[in-house]
């Protein structure tokens, strides 16, 4: 059986599209291939030449971020080596020294003095005064001049002296109280500063952390690469991640510097900027001492915090003298409506002169006299003051219970901030970092041994960065708690 030209024909055709698909496939895979080994090239070569550049240097210090146009130099300082036991302070320290190196602590102290020499004002009687009269002149000479020496004393009336002391000595008492207040709140200044200070270098150390484990990493990634387990992308991935912890690091330099200068400014400067914090402020205080919840949904302190706290507040004692010193102000203006008595006595010389004589001779006449003068309360009855002092105490009685309501508000929050502040740092210390160094350990090990890729150690390196973050800032609003509760308390509390 012979083919007809026909099938001969449609056979020739068909063997030349199958060749010709074939030519145009095997050009478009070498036409992607081409284009793929140039992308690859150009990546290679991009990445090689930032290399060195962007390489971090593990072994020295970060250098100090400098400024000029005038030059200054800021740089994190080191607070371990030779003499660090030495530079070792602690809170207790801090505190006893504030008392003496606070510029505010000290201004207001000098303030007590001021008060305290307000007594000594009060106390003062009137002094006598000493007058006398001669005349001079033709007057003198021919009708003759009365000559005078007198004195003049000022008998305040009964109680007015008491009443002064006594409202200088309320006005004493109010100053020491105010004084107090604000003594309490520059101290948890300082307490909060110090606990800033060491929260800034612990997350150094956990910035340290991260890039010692990152710098493993970039080795594991090279090995796994020169083994052909892994591309080479694994590895620029791994240094870019080592890179990007460096901005971290410059920027918890940053808060270190920034949270010792804010210390240093709160002492008056007479703290070392190198101090060393001796104080474990990341402890977990026993709870059952203070913090107890009550049963059911409601969370609300016990009362004996309540009553230390409306014993204890400094504000609350000087809103309460100020009272005081009301009532004092009432007494006293109440004795000025009484007047004063002013007396006066002396002696007098006459001379007579010699034509008004009968016998035409110089005579002498001499004697004494008493004056008493007072004041007499007609047009001016001095009602005002009094009216104004009573108004002022029943100003100052109301302001008192208003403080009253604020105090027992202000150790309710205070207590209720601590008490969650505590479960969460629990919460961390407990639960979230141990689980999460074991999901890093673990993650890291997978990598190793090639079970799983980079981007999972890298997002679980990430998450243990965030969750100790995340301590570190319970830990700061944990120490804002302690002394939002001692300024709510008007005393120290110890945890």
């Amino acid at each position: 059986m012979f083919p007809s030209p026909l099938t001969d024909q449609r056979c020739k055709v068909l063997k030349w599209r199958v060749i010709s698909f074939k030519s145009a496939t095997l050009f478009a895979v070498l036409f992607v291939l081409l284009h793929l080994s140039t992308s690859s090239a150009g990546l290679c070569e991009s990445i090689s030449a930032n290399k060195d550049v962007n390489k971090p240097n593990n072994t020295q210090a970060m250098p100090a971020v400098s400024i000029s146009e005038p030059l200054l130099e800021i740089s994190a300082p080191s607070v371990t080596g030779e003499g660090s036991e030495s530079r070792k302070i602690s809170l207790d320290q801090v505190l006893q020294m504030a008392e003496t190196a606070n510029p505010t602590l000290v201004a207001a102290k000098s303030g007590l003095k001021v008060s305290a020499a307000g007594i000594g004002i009060a106390k003062q009687r009137p002094n006598p005064i000493l007058s006398g009269l001669y005349g001079f002149g033709t007057t003198t000479s021919v009708q003759g001049q009365d000559q005078q020496i007198y004195a003049t004393l000022t008998i305040e009336a009964p109680g007015k002296r008491r009443s002064r002391i006594l409202l200088a000595r309320d006005n004493l008492h109010q100053d020491e109280a105010e004084y107090q207040t604000q003594r309490l709140e520059v101290l948890g200044q300082i307490r909060q500063a110090y606990a800033e200070v060491a929260i800034a270098e612990a997350y150094l150390n956990v910035i340290n952390e991260q890039a010692r484990l990152l710098d493993q990493l970039v080795e594991i990634a090279d090995k796994r690469f020169k083994a052909g387990a892994a591309a080479e992308a694994e590895v620029y991935q791994a240094k870019l991640s080592r890179q990007q912890l460096e901005t971290k690091r410059i920027d918890a330099n940053s808060d270190i510097v920034l949270a010792r200068h804010k210390m240093s400014i709160l002492m008056g400067n007479k703290l070392p900027f190198d101090f060393v914090i001796s104080e474990d402020l990341f402890h977990i205080p026993k709870t059952d001492q203070l913090l107890q919840s009550s049963t059911g949904n409601s969370l609300l302190p016990d009362q004996q915090l309540v009553q230390i706290a409306l014993k204890e507040r400094p504000d609350l004692k000087a809103a309460q003298l100020q009272c005081q010193v009301a009532k004092s102000q009432i007494r006293l203006a109440k004795r000025n409506r009484i007047p004063d008595l002013t007396v006066s006595g002396g002696t007098q010389f006459l001379p007579l002169p010699a034509v008004y004589s009968p016998n035409f001779r110089k005579t002498f006449f001499i004697g004494g006299f008493f004056i008493f003068s007072m004041e007499v309360p007609i047009l001016n009855r001095k009602k005002a003051p009094v009216i104004l002092a009573q108004e002022q105490l029943k100003q100052n009685e109301l302001q008192v219970k208003d403080l009253e309501m604020k105090v027992k508000d202000s150790v309710q929050d205070a207590y209720i901030t601590l008490f969650y502040g505590l479960q969460k740092l629990q919460k961390y210390q407990v639960d979230l970092i141990p689980a999460s160094e074991e999901v890093l350990k673990m993650s890291k090990i997978s990598y190793t041994f090639g079970k799983t890729g980079l981007a999972n150690v890298i997002l679980a390196q990430q998450a243990d960065a965030q969750i100790r973050q995340g301590y570190l800032d319970s830990v700061a609003d944990y120490q804002k708690a302690w002394v939002a509760l001692e300024q709510a308390l008007g005393k120290a509390v110890e945890n």
